[in-house]
């Protein structure tokens, strides 16, 4: 802005009520607008110099006030917002500070801060424990043609690896047609490992090892002779349960090399215990020896299909080495039975058991 002398500033054609002074409550933008009246010795000053002792509020009640000319008024009000747009550009916030990653900022990298995610389905830091497994489902192929057997043995304590007396737990059986042949321990008390063998006849077996192993295979023959083998994989004795499946018209089942002692080793090694579904109604049968020894045995059918199990029948068999001819018993359609054979005697040494069941 330049300077003028004081005594050069106009000031003709200035009315009455542009030279009064200013009533009280007039507001701070006239004041503003207008300079103070100044003594001529102090018109000499600068222009700029008035303009400031014009803004100080301080001399606003001292003197009356007298308009500047609208030259110098336009000056004036330029001035003013020029100061109030540096005052408020100095006083405002400072924007945030995003670090930026790799040299380059991520559009979402703000609205992501604060957020939780959950972890993908089946991702997490640790594994949950695993519970028991399930027997396997029954499965078929699409050109089976028999109806799919099942079967399940459970409470079979299997001998230590370390055993010099000790035996292969051993079923075999027949399939009829073509499907799925299916051989799985489902649950194992301990988890000790067990070794699980799954073999057709004249082919290599197929064999998994663990807790719960378990082995599939496809029958493909009109009839097909398969055997599946326990044994203990370590020096542990290991008390499992098996399930079995295969398609077979007329289902039947050879166990061999299972223990049959008396009291007082635990119940795993003085029974068999097997269960297993009708397809139709018909005659259940089992035969079964325990060579050489003279033991007492008691046989107890019943039906398990519901929670509440029904005993169906109950036989004796004292001071024997097997069951007299064959066990037989009508059984209903689409109902689950087990079979329990157990040794009530004292110990009479390791008699090792064979039995054959038959179901419709």
């Amino acid at each position: 802005m330049d300077d003028l002398p004081a005594q050069e500033l106009p000031r003709e054609g200035l009315s009455d009520e542009a030279s009064r002074p200013l009533e009280a409550g007039e507001g701070a933008f006239a004041a503003s607008a207008t300079g103070p009246t100044t003594a001529p010795s102090e018109e000499r000053g600068s222009g700029l110099s008035r303009l400031r002792k014009s803004l100080d509020p301080r001399d606003w009640p001292s003197r009356p006030l007298r308009p500047l000319p609208s030259r110098y008024r336009t000056r004036a009000v330029t001035l003013i917002l020029a100061i109030a747009l540096v005052l408020g550009f100095s006083g405002a916030a400072p924007l945030p500070y995003r670090p930026m990653s790799g040299g380059s900022a991520s559009p979402t990298a703000g609205a992501s801060q604060g957020s939780s995610r959950t972890p993908a389905a089946g991702i997490s830091g640790s594994a949950a424990p695993a519970g028991p497994t399930p027997p396997p489902s029954p499965v078929a192929v699409a050109s089976q043609t028999s109806p799919t057997a099942t079967i399940s043995f459970s409470n079979l304590m299997l001998d230590s690896s370390a055993d010099p007396a000790g035996t292969i737990r051993t079923f075999s059986f027949a399939s009829d047609g073509p499907g799925l042949v299916s051989a799985e321990i489902v649950t194992a008390s301990p988890a000790e490992s067990s070794r699980l063998c799954l073999a057709a006849e004249g082919a290599k077996p197929e064999c998994a090892s663990g807790a719960t192993p378990g082995v599939t295979q496809a029958a493909a023959g009109a009839h097909s002779h398969w055997t599946v083998t326990l044994t203990s994989a370590n020096e542990g004795t290991p008390t499992v349960d098996l399930a079995l499946r295969w398609p077979a018209d007329h289902p039947s089942i050879e166990l061999a090399g299972s223990r049959f002692q008396g009291y007082p080793n635990p119940d795993s090694l003085r029974s068999l215990n097997a269960s297993f579904k009708t397809r139709a109604a018909g005659q259940m049968a089992l035969t079964a020896a325990w060579p050489p020894a003279l033991v007492e045995t008691t046989l107890t059918l019943t039906d398990v299909t519901s929670s509440n199990a029904v005993t169906v029948d109950k036989a004796d068999y004292p001071a024997a080495g097997s069951i007299s001819g064959t066990y037989s018993h009508r059984v209903a359609a689409g109902r689950i039975y087990a079979i329990a054979l157990f040794d009530a005697g004292p110990d009479t040494g390791r008699p090792s058991l064979s039995a054959t069941i038959a179901f419709p």
